[in-house]
């Protein structure tokens, strides 16, 4: 026979009925998330973003990719790499003037969204 609310908050000691409901449902198992291997990866390379060296860049979206090429071309200058610094101060401008940059940024997604899955 199954117990009533109150019947539950004294069998489950110190947990209220509400509160054991409320545990139950927190129990309940997650839906699986998907491991690495299973996620899409593409590639562009540096040179393909505007810069100068074919440093692999990889990410699921366009917008990853492009996150990680500001971060590749602000850890090249600040290592004193001169050959990166024109590709950076482009990238700074993109960010100061992001509506002039939507070319850039639209060329840039869809040559993410031509490229073969990983």
């Amino acid at each position: 026979m199954p117990l009533r609310a109150a019947e539950i908050g004294q069998a489950m000691g110190c947990h209220t009925a509400q509160l054991w409901s409320v545990i139950k449902v927190r129990a309940r198992p997650r839906p699986s998330v998907p491991t690495y291997e299973e996620i899409p990866m593409k590639t562009l390379t540096c040179r393909q973003l505007g810069g100068p060296c074919d440093l692999a860049l990889s990410g699921e979206t366009a917008d990853d990719i492009i996150k990680a090429q500001d971060r590749h071309l602000g850890e090249a200058v600040r290592d004193g790499d001169v050959v990166h610094r024109p590709a950076h101060e482009e990238m700074k401008g993109r960010w100061r003037h992001p509506i002039r940059a939507m070319g850039w940024y639209r060329d840039t997604k869809k040559a993410f969204a031509d490229l073969p899955a990983a």
